[in-house]
């Protein structure tokens, strides 16, 4: 017999277990909400009184990641960019990207796509349009256009971050330095500004234009009448959020691209552990580490002239004109960051002519052409503003003339006349040993190995593998005319001797001193084990500067000022001696709109915005006048006439003036008794400003 009902039973089923699993859900569902909101209420609540994240570290950290989030678009923009015109390049003259190593072809489209876009901002710049609300939009729209670049280029980043290997002890060892070093520098960029060049001319440079919303010429400040394409660079990321941390992080990119082409060009002669030492050797230089985090311009001509030193290479190995092209962009973009870039593009030009020199004349017409085209639009800005188109050289121009040329180029100050000349003949072992951070003649700190291990090549040349010889004479090549110049000008210029006016010099000298300390570990073990001792003295002086560089760190409370717990103000009283207070001090003394003069003072960054400040950034606006004639008297009532309501002297800067420059003499001996005749109205506690009255205020002032 049928059981009828069973049918029923099985129809009926489903629905009741769908029933009971949809029920079981939802309340497993509440159980979890609820376990959810019992967890964010406990959180809430102990974090509300506890505050992990009080106002001062919430804003700061805030800050810095707004910062590298800015910096970070504008790299991936460039490097869109900079992808698309290099492929475009390559494919129109047959050139095999490949050929370059992966950290070359990285480094590259990077470097000509941040020289475009500040090309482009110049030129927006001079039409009236240097504004944030036209830089972005365009920077956007670029992005949309070139998403394929763009996507190719952060996938060769990611591959280049994926490929980095661990191949011993040793190489672990460069990785590790290096990768300490490049944390504490970021850490140290992302810091306030305070270095002395930047507060004179780096930072005040884009904010004056930013202010104005075009580019101008400045009558005060002739730094701006150099080439600013860093510059444009920093008024595009100042223009997004107002921030003054970003161009030290700009600076810092650049410093991070020229590793990448040292350390690129280094392994693909020779190997991977010459790579990582080239980088270390720089990285372990004091003085590099410290101006990869500030609002500087340099690491942009070490990071060209590193690329260029690859480029020139590779020429040399396929003759083919059309690495000529990208050699004089790079050219033509490096002086566009600094004139001194200059002495990279002749020595570039004479390697080109040593190796191939029956086409001397079309070689040479290809590298200047190109570099001259991509140089031209600041011949143009410099013919504009400046009646000059490589102000301040050369010719006259805006507010120049031949004395204050010799004043700033410290004419009679070199080592000729400070019996110091030996230490040219003994270039780069005096640089070395000699050069202190801060120091008299060279004021830097290069630690004992960057330009002294290539020296090393003359011992290891047997070992030294067979591709890399030939970069080796290319380097030396290289080399000759720059420490020629170097000396030359030194000695007969004060501000010639700076080691870091000739930063060019130092990538390629990482790249030989890392080839010829790699041939060293090919050195016969016996009867003497070189290969150990020369490491165990590498190992021995890069923890010595490593530990001189923490300490250094430590010393500046980068860490305690970016988590709030040291304010900005106090961070920037303790590397500025004062500067930064003084400022602040200023601004409550002086009346709203009143025009303050300097003296002997060229920093006039931090100025109070209710007021005017002009900066003496040559320390002549009391001696030039003085020295051409002008009775004391005069020149205040000029500087009346000007609009100067007070005059602000930095006493310590005259007086370091007077003991190791002093130009114009007589005028600095007259200016005490001079200034003696106006009110003085208010000094610094330690005794470092004083403040003149040039019009009193009235009686029923303040």
């Amino acid at each position: 017999m049928t059981d009828i009902t069973q049918p029923q039973l099985d129809s009926e089923q489903p629905d009741t277990i769908q029933e009971q699993d949809s029920a079981a859900q939802r309340g497993l569902l509440i159980r979890a909400a609820l376990v959810l909101l019992g967890a964010l209420g406990i959180l809430v609540g102990y974090y509300w009184v506890h505050k992990p994240l009080d106002a001062a570290l919430a804003l700061n950290l805030g800050g810095a990641l707004l910062d590298l989030a800015t910096v970070g678009a504008l790299l991936i923009a460039a490097g869109a960019v900079g992808r698309r015109l290099v492929t475009w390049i390559a494919g129109r003259l047959a050139l095999d990207l490949t050929t370059l190593s992966a950290a070359e072809r990285l480094a590259l489209p990077t470097l000509i796509g941040l020289g475009a876009i500040a090309t482009v901002v110049l030129l927006l710049g001079l039409a009236g349009f240097f504004s944030g609300l036209v830089f972005w939009p365009l920077l956007l729209i670029a992005g949309i256009v070139l998403r394929r670049d763009l996507r190719a280029w952060l996938a060769e980043a990611a591959a280049l971050i994926r490929s980095l290997r661990v191949e011993s002890v040793w190489v672990g060892f460069l990785i590790a330095l290096s990768g300490l070093l490049l944390i504490t520098a970021l850490l140290h960029a992302l810091a306030p500004p305070y270095a002395w060049d930047g507060l004179t001319y780096h930072l005040i440079g884009p904010q004056f234009y930013l202010d104005a919303g075009r580019l101008l010429p400045h009558p005060d400040n002739f730094y701006l009448g150099f080439p600013k394409a860093v510059e444009m660079l920093s008024g595009v990321t100042m223009s997004l959020f107002g921030r003054d941390t970003t161009p030290a992080l700009i600076h810092y990119s650049f410093g991070v691209l020229g590793l990448l082409a040292v350390g690129g060009m280094t392994r693909r002669y020779a190997h991977v552990a010459a790579g990582w030492l080239a980088v270390a050797l720089l990285l372990a230089s004091f003085n590099f580490w410290e101006l990869l985090a500030w609002p500087y311009v340099d690491m942009a001509v070490l990071a060209y002239a590193a690329l260029a030193f690859a480029i020139v290479t590779r020429w040399r190995e396929s003759l083919q004109p059309g690495w000529l092209v990208i050699l004089g962009v790079l050219l033509g973009l490096a002086v566009g960051v600094k004139f001194t870039s200059g002495i990279v593009a002749v020595a570039v030009g004479l390697l080109v002519i040593v190796r191939q020199p029956r086409r001397w004349f079309r070689n040479g017409l290809i590298l200047a052409g190109i570099a001259l085209i991509v140089f031209s639009p600041w011949l143009l800005r410099g013919w504009l503003h400046y009646d000059n188109p490589i102000y301040p050289y050369l010719f006259d121009g805006l507010n120049w003339d031949a004395t204050r040329s010799h004043v700033f180029n410290q004419v009679g100050q070199g080592m000729i006349s400070r019996g110091e000349v030996w230490q040219l003949a003994l270039l780069p072992l005096t640089a070395t040993i000699i050069g202190t951070n801060f120091g008299p003649t060279f004021a830097f700190t290069l630690g004992p190995w960057l330009l002294t291990a290539p020296l090393l090549l003359f011992a290891v040349w047997r070992w030294v593998p067979g591709p890399s010889r030939s970069v080796a004479v290319d380097g030396a090549l290289l080399l000759l005319p720059m420490f020629i110049f170097w000396g030359v000008t030194a000695s007969v210029n004060g501000i010639a001797m700076q080691t870091r006016l000739m930063i060019a010099v130092l990538p390629l000298s990482a790249v030989l001193g890392g080839i010829a300390l790699y041939a060293v570990t090919k050195w016969p073990e016996k009867p003497l084990d070189l290969k150990f001792i020369v490491r165990a003295l590498l190992v021995l002086t890069f923890v010595l500067s490593g530990l001189d560089t923490l300490v250094r760190f430590v010393n500046l409370q980068v860490v305690p000022t970016l988590v709030g717990q040291v304010s900005a103000d106090e961070y920037r009283f303790r590397q500025f001696a004062g500067y930064g207070g003084t400022m602040d001090a200023l601004g409550t003394v002086v009346p709203a709109g009143s025009q303050v003069r300097f003296l002997f003072e060229p920093r006039g960054y931090l100025c109070p915005s209710a007021i005017t400040c002009r900066a003496d950034v040559l320390f002549d606006f009391w001696g030039y006048p003085y020295d051409r004639g002008q009775s004391a008297d005069a020149i205040f009532a000029e500087w009346r006439a000007q609009g100067d309501d007070y005059v602000f002297i930095f006493d310590w800067g005259y007086q370091f003036y007077v003991e190791f420059i002093n130009y114009f003499p007589a005028a600095n001996a007259a200016l005490p008794d001079a200034l003696a005749t106006l009110p003085a109205v208010w000094a610094t506690d330690d005794e470092r400003y004083t403040l003149y009255a040039l019009n009193p205020p009235a009686a029923d002032q303040p």
